[in-house]
């Protein structure tokens, strides 16, 4: 080999272990990355199933709640029966009443204020996302058509059965108001139980999405540490080839530089080792080289 080949010789084994350094230096890096990744996706992906967790117990809430407005609602229907049943007995008294007295009864009044009040009862059960402060309005509408009621029935004859009769819508029309009240305390609580579950839904698949980028940046790095380590392989062989052909090594030399080889090995063995130990735990999909790998070593049994 001529001095200017046996130069070019050198210096391209001076280069390939070089490379071969860097590479190792990269893999190392790239491990570390690696472990940081799958580290914080873990994190994410437990933050995550807590948030799921929050969001269904605040579901749950607002099922809760809605039941209890659902039985409010019916209870009020159940009253409003009533109501419309004692409203027509006092219009068939005030028809009786005015044909005693010979005169007739404000035309069509109590006909009016029923049908009024029917109409805003019907627009509250019918309407829907109805805003807390329009139900209010309606509802303060009503009791102002419910007290006028009253008083045009205290016009009316066969006072006695009439003031028996009032007294009882009087009462109905509190119980009304009272479930009134509940179904609009209610929805309120509901609509924020509801409000806390997107808020808590859209925090949790927020989070999941960053734990799948965090998942794929694990992909993409274990792919590119494959590449390297490929090239390591490629390096090492042409450097040693090289390294033969010099015979620039002495004996204790090459024992020297086989042990050092040995060590490194054993050490990428155990680096490799350790990452399949920790790619199993986490439940990863292992290569069938690696499984038989982890199996020759007794971490995995038959």
């Amino acid at each position: 080999m001529a001095i200017t080949d046996l130069r070019d010789a050198r210096q391209r084994l001076t280069e390939l272990r070089e490379r071969r350094r860097q590479l190792i230096n990269e893999v190392r890096k790239l491990e570390k990355n690696k472990r940081q990744f799958r580290q914080e996706r873990e994190e994410k992906n437990k933050l995550s199933r807590e948030l799921f967790m929050k969001a269904r117990e605040q579901r749950e809430k607002r099922d809760k709640i809605n039941e209890e407005v659902a039985v409010n609602k019916q209870m009020r229907n159940i009253i409003k029966e009533q109501i419309d049943e004692i409203i027509e007995k006092l219009k068939e008294l005030e028809d009786q009443g005015a044909k005693i007295k010979g005169k007739q009864p404000p035309k069509g009044k109590i006909y009016y204020l029923k049908r009024r009040i029917e109409e805003l009862e019907r627009k509250i059960e019918t309407t829907p996302n109805l805003k807390p402060q329009e139900e209010k309005n309606i509802i303060e509408e009503i009791e102002k058509l419910e007290q006028n009621l009253l008083e045009v029935t205290e016009l009316q004859s066969k006072q006695k059965e009439v003031n028996e009769l009032r007294k009882r819508l009087r009462y109905l029309f509190l119980e009304r108001k009272t479930h009134d009240t509940a179904v609009k305390t209610l929805a309120q609580q509901s609509q924020q139980h509801q409000e806390e579950f997107i808020r808590l839904s859209q925090e949790a698949r927020r989070i999941r999405g960053e734990a799948d980028e965090l998942h794929k940046k694990v992909i993409e790095t274990t792919e590119k540490i494959k590449q390297i380590r490929k090239e390591i392989t490629e390096v090492s062989k042409e450097a040693e080839i090289l390294g033969k052909k010099l015979g620039e090594e002495s004996l204790a030399d090459k024992r020297k530089r086989r042990q050092e080889q040995d060590r490194r090995q054993k050490l990428e063995e155990e680096a490799l080792l350790k990452e399949l130990i920790e790619k199993y735990k986490a439940g990863e999909k292992l290569e069938f080289e690696e499984f038989k790998l982890l199996m020759d070593k007794g971490v995995i049994h038959e």
